[in-house]
């Protein structure tokens, strides 16, 4: 059938009815379908405000929260809403979630998440370089919102290895989408309107549940740090707004008490401090600072604080600080700092680094602490140091002025000594009536005592300067004291005391140690109590306790019954130049320097020289040393020894030049060497033997050392050097001198000669030292 007809046909009932329910149909289709596109782009917006709130939401949660556990409530908190599918906040490299409302998703790598749509936008957000990125992605039935952001520095996030962080929002839409596909047109007003007032109210609810009281808590901040004392965060609910307002109260209260405890302690100690940030502007000074200087802080404050500072350590201050700075190291100085009244004290600067959380440098903390005394004090132990030093130099100075005077005219009383002994044994040989042997034992005994003097000057000269020295060989100690004990037999003879000598069993007959020394004590110990004793006796103990198998210790004791000394005199006897009585020298003689002597030699050998004494009842001196038992070697030769002429006739028909620039020791020599065939020619000075030796080669030299013209050293070196001929080269050369410190005998053997003898010369020394040389060039 034709419609058109058909139409025609109808009623006008329906003809109105069915064009007005068309129209209202196509009406209804155009408006569904309106309001169908302007619900879904409204539905999106409101999507998107959603998100956008949401995702604000937790990123400024990110800022003001100092925990992830806080961002991880606050999450929770926002995914409370029915259509909030998903909260996701990553960071990190590689990506890792750090906030989400499905816990199992915490900490989790972004590359590891379930959720396929949101994995590659997060990628992408991340590849790009720009500070902020917002968007929206719509799939089928969800939306998802992406926001990035930056984190703060905070201890909270300290997992975080990087700053830049990310929310993901995703919402399910729906339920909406089948609400409005059920519902159809018929629903669409209602839809509208209810989305309406959804969307105010949910914009009320964000208003005033959210927005508005984070405002309150910003400007009560605000007022806070503007100097509000009252401005605190108000807490209108018990909700997560609330409990951050509660905590935030409590961090601001636990912040303005550290500070007020830092300033109290800073007002308290005795010590200047201040700050500094990391670009080494300082930004504190405490109390004891401003104090110090007179200054306000604002005075202080920037680059103030150098006007301080003495010029000579402004330059330095900055040296030190900004190197320090650069190494982030601590460093010590020491400056000058002017004082509120214009003075300049010292003071010690002392600084460490100050680092936050994540290891970055903050500034530094310093204390500066007064030392003007200190240095004051320094001062003047350098001066005294100083002083100390220069009398120091001056008594060695002194000491070395005294030993050479000493040394010098020890030369120049041996020189006359070496020719009057030598006369002297000389003249024993010769005829003699008992009255001219008489003579001679004077002379004789005068002479030994006067050569003892020299010895004991000498001696006391090397103690002072430090110069003495033992000896460490093996000698018969038993033959020692008996050669000790023959020495006084001839004094003891003319006195009515006796004389024992007592050596316990236990005295070992060979030991290690400085016989000469040792012989050197006990004759000044024995010819003292026989001095100071006109009846009685004079008695010389010795005994023995074993320290180990390779050691004894040795006991001697000098016992005499003479004039005694007095308890008050005993110490002062040990003293150089001192006698008991001033009476003793002018009745006794000597020179009070042998007891100061043997006591200095006890002690260098390990023991202590002590004394027991009463007036008039006698005196004994003992001490005791530690000497080593020889394993392996022989004993030396006896102190007194008688020539024997037979045993050098091997030195018959030898020549043999000397050196010498004294007469009368030439003359000495010459006999002494004849009276065993020996040839001797004599000339005054080195450079007279030098023209000897260019046309002739004796068999042996003796070289004084100390001659007019050229000495015994320069004379030796051209020797050496073969100036007279490379015959003599090499000749024996035998040194001997009045100078007999170790020194001389060290500077002679440097120069080349063979062997070292001091004057008065002993002529049985002399000739076994001939004898040796002249043995060793034969066999060679």
């Amino acid at each position: 059938m034709n419609p058109q007809n058909l139409y025609r046909n109808l009623s006008l009932n329906h003809k109105i009815l069915i064009p007005l329910v068309l129209a209202a149909m196509v009406f209804s289709a155009m408006v569904g379908i309106w309001n169908y596109n302007t619900f879904n782009l409204n539905l999106k917006n409101q999507i998107l405000a959603r998100s956008q709130n949401i995702a604000h939401s937790v990123g400024f949660a990110t800022q003001i929260v100092h925990h992830s556990y806080e961002l991880q409530r606050m999450v929770y908190a926002l995914a409370g809403e029915s259509d909030v599918d998903l909260i996701i906040v990553v960071s990190g490299n590689p990506l890792k979630v750090i906030a989400c409302n499905k816990n199992h998703y915490v900490g989790m790598l972004v590359k590891d998440l379930p959720c396929s749509n949101v994995v590659p936008s997060l990628t992408k957000i991340f590849s790009q370089t720009d500070e902020t990125i917002a968007t929206l992605e719509s799939e089928k039935d969800v939306f998802n919102y992406f926001l990035s952001f930056y984190l703060p520095d905070r201890p909270g996030f300290s997992d975080v290895e990087t700053r830049r962080a990310a929310a993901v929002v995703q919402l399910d839409v729906a339920p909406i989408e089948r609400l409005l596909i059920n519902q159809g047109i018929s629903t669409t007003i209602f839809i509208t309107v209810f989305f309406t007032a959804f969307v105010f109210l949910g914009y009320f609810l964000l208003q005033y549940c959210i927005i508005l009281p984070i405002e309150a808590i910003q400007q009560k901040l605000r007022d806070r740090r503007e100097g509000d004392p009252q401005a605190w965060a108000p807490v209108r609910s018990n909700d997560e707004i609330g409990i951050l307002a509660v905590t935030l109260n409590a961090m601001v209260r636990a912040q303005e008490e550290s500070e007020d405890l830092f300033g109290k302690l800073s007002d308290l100690a005795p010590v200047l401090l201040w700050m500094s940030d990391k670009n080494n502007r300082i930004f504190y000074f405490s109390k004891k600072w401003l104090q110090f200087t007179g200054k306000t802080l604002h005075q202080e404050l920037g680059s103030g604080w150098l006007n301080d500072l003495h010029s000579d350590a402004v330059k330095k201050y900055r040296e030190v600080f900004e190197k320090a700075s650069l190494e982030k190291r601590a460093f010590t100085l020491e400056h000058r700092l002017r004082r509120y009244d214009g003075e300049y004290r010292w003071m010690l600067t002392q600084a460490i680094p100050r680092f936050f959380s994540d290891n970055s440098f903050e500034g530094y903390i310093g204390c500066a602490v007064d030392i003007t005394e200190r240095k004051e004090s320094e001062k003047k132990l350098q001066q005294y140091a100083d002083d100390l030093a220069e009398a120091r130099d001056h008594a060695v100075k002194l000491a070395n002025s005294k030993s050479d005077f000493l040394a010098t005219m020890s030369h120049e009383i041996r020189t006359p000594m070496n020719a009057l002994l030598g006369f002297l044994y000389l003249l024993q040989d010769t005829p003699l009536d008992k009255e001219q042997q008489s003579y001679l034992a004077s002379i004789s005994s005068s002479a030994n005592l006067l050569l003892e003097l020299i010895n004991q000057i000498l001696d006391f000269s090397k103690i002072e300067a430090g110069r003495l020295t033992l000896e460490e060989i093996p000698f018969n100690l038993h033959q020692c004291i008996r050669e000790i004990a023959d020495l006084f037999h001839p004094i003891l003879a003319k006195k009515s005391i006796d004389f024992p000598v007592e050596i316990g069993s236990s005295v070992s007959e060979m030991v290690i140690g400085d016989a000469m020394r040792l012989r050197q004590v006990l004759i000044n110990l024995i010819g003292n109590a026989i001095k100071f004793t006109s009846c009685g006796f004079v008695k010389l103990a010795l005994n023995a306790e074993a320290v180990n198998s390779d050691a004894v210790q040795l006991i001697f004791s000098v016992q005499d019954t003479g004039i005694g000394i007095d308890e008050a005199d005993q110490k002062r006897i040990f003293e150089p130049f001192t006698q008991a009585d001033s009476s003793t020298t002018r009745k006794f003689g000597g020179t009070g320097l042998g007891l100061a002597i043997s006591s200095t030699l006890i002690r260098m050998m390990g023991g202590e020289l002590s004394l027991v004494s009463n007036k008039n009842e006698g005196s004994t001196f003992s001490f005791s040393i530690e000497a080593k038992i020889p394993q392996t070697g022989e004993p030396s030769k006896g102190f007194i020894q008688t020539m024997d002429k037979s045993r050098f006739t091997s030195l018959k028909n030898k020549q043999i030049v000397c050196a010498e620039d004294n007469e009368d020791n030439r003359i000495v020599l010459e006999k002494i060497l004849q009276r065993y065939g020996i040839s001797l020619i004599s000339m005054e000075n080195g450079r007279l033997l030098l023209e000897y030796l260019k046309d002739h080669t004796p068999d042996l030299i003796l070289m004084d050392i100390q001659m007019p013209e050229l000495d015994g050293y320069n004379t030796t070196q051209r020797i050496r050097k073969g100036e007279v001929g490379a015959e003599n080269k090499n000749i024996p050369i035998i040194a001997f001198t009045a100078y007999a410190t170790p020194d001389d005998r060290r500077k002679s053997l440097d120069a080349g000669v063979n062997s070292f003898i001091t004057k008065p010369i002993n002529p049985r020394e002399l000739l076994t030292e001939i004898e040796k040389f002249l043995k060793k060039r034969t066999l060679s």
